[in-house]
């Protein structure tokens, strides 16, 4: 049985605007909590704002905050009510699903001063629904001046910024997690020190931060080291990523109140392998919609019949949309699920090698070299093929270049 893990409070960097945020974020990517340290605020501190967006990556922990922060509200003589915007029922006003929620302690909406409403997933809202959710929380902020309300969303929001800029409101930014957090909640799992270098070391691609430092996945990792990685001689990033993809559309099955997580996945896994042929990480929202009109007789979706249907299918953990450019939350996602696609196939070698081989210099495309780590581990048989070629590879170049080789041998 997995341990609960206790809860390990965010980096929060505070702005008085959205554009203010956004351009902080812009600026400075992931190593914003070290350049503007200044900024940065306790969780505590959220209760202190008449009106605040909690704003960050998918999988970084909005809905887990407003929850722990609902618990220190009502340890300070507060009542909360937390609910899930995109899942108000038809003609249902954001007062009655408060007051209806089971998340709810000691919540009374006629009540003048020391409430707390948290009105989470505002992002997961469908289109159609979206500006009457809008309107509803201007007119529950007008109503209600007296109540603190939290509104957590994903960081990219532009499409919804001019409906949403009538709203006085503070910007909290959640960070990612940092080493010292992330070794935490491992070592609250049973993980030993040699454990835990062992999978950063696993999951380290180049200079960059691992997928851990975002709070979903780390949970998950720790989860599924707990259940299959214990004891094993070498950790697999292809098996740990499949438990990321696999638990992720779980849940947003559960958040949709469908089961379509093995079609999304299928959907999922062609557009990386299209995006990885054209050498991209964000494509636009048309090449996306495209992308799904061309699938949908293909895959026989019948749930896309309407926009809300669409947002479905891309609106969700695994995918992030800063409403210009639409990508996968994170680029070894992109490349683990282009992999899958390729195993997938009836020979993935000889697709392998159409699809990532230079047939000019045989030689693999460096964009290739990610993806095609995890398709080694799914077909390890492949390997002798791709030494060769790159022994063949190595062997043109020296015989081309030849004395100046020799010289620095």
């Amino acid at each position: 049985m997995n341990p609960k893990s206790e809860y390990i409070h965010p980096n929060l960097l505070l702005e008085s605007s959205y554009k203010d945020l956004l351009k902080q974020f812009d600026d400075y990517g992931h190593m914003i909590a070290w350049a503007r340290e200044e900024k940065q605020i306790e969780l505590e501190d959220l209760i202190r704002q008449d009106c605040v967006f909690v704003v960050g990556e998918p999988g970084q922990g909005k809905s887990r905050l407003v929850r722990e922060l609902a618990v220190f509200a009502q340890t300070n003589g507060y009542g909360t009510s937390v609910v899930r915007l995109n899942k108000l029922g038809r003609d249902q006003s954001i007062e009655d699903a408060l007051s209806a929620s089971e998340e709810q302690v000691n919540f009374d909406v006629s009540a003048k001063t020391n409430m707390l409403v948290c009105l989470d997933a505002l992002d997961e809202v469908t289109s159609s629904k979206f500006p009457d959710t809008v309107q509803q929380i201007r007119q529950y902020l007008a109503t209600h001046p007296g109540h603190k309300v939290v509104i957590t969303s994903r960081i990219h929001f532009t499409k919804y910024e001019e409906s949403l800029a009538p709203i006085n409101a503070s910007y909290a930014l959640l960070m990612p997690v940092d080493r010292q957090a992330q070794i935490k909640l491992l070592k609250q799992y049973g993980l030993t020190d040699p454990q835990i270098d062992e999978a950063f070391l696993k999951l380290k691609q180049q200079d960059k931060e691992t997928v851990l430092q975002t709070p979903r996945y780390l949970e998950y990792f720790a989860q599924w080291y707990v259940q299959h990685g214990i004891g094993k001689k070498a950790l697999s990033r292809s098996d740990i990523f499949d438990h990321f993809v696999n638990q992720a559309l779980g849940e947003e099955d559960k958040k949709v109140d469908k089961r379509i997580a093995a079609l999304r996945r299928r959907t999922l896994e062609k557009l990386a392998l299209v995006m990885e042929i054209a050498q991209t990480n964000a494509i636009s929202q048309d090449d996306m919609i495209t992308f799904i009109e061309d699938y949908k007789s293909e895959a026989k979706l019948l749930l896309l019949g309407s926009t809300d249907d669409l947002d479905t299918i891309y609106n969700h953990g695994l995918l992030k949309d800063d409403g210009e450019k639409i990508a996968f939350d994170n680029a070894e996602l992109q490349e683990y699920l282009a992999a899958s696609t390729i195993n997938r196939m009836d020979d993935p070698g000889r697709a392998a090698f159409q699809l990532a081989i230079d047939k000019v210099q045989r030689a693999i495309h460096p964009s290739w070299y990610s993806a095609l780590s995890f398709l080694l581990e799914m077909q390890p048989g492949l390997l002798v093929g791709i030494i060769n070629l790159e022994k063949g590879h190595s062997r043109k170049s020296r015989a081309t270049t030849g004395p100046r080789n020799s010289q620095i041998n």
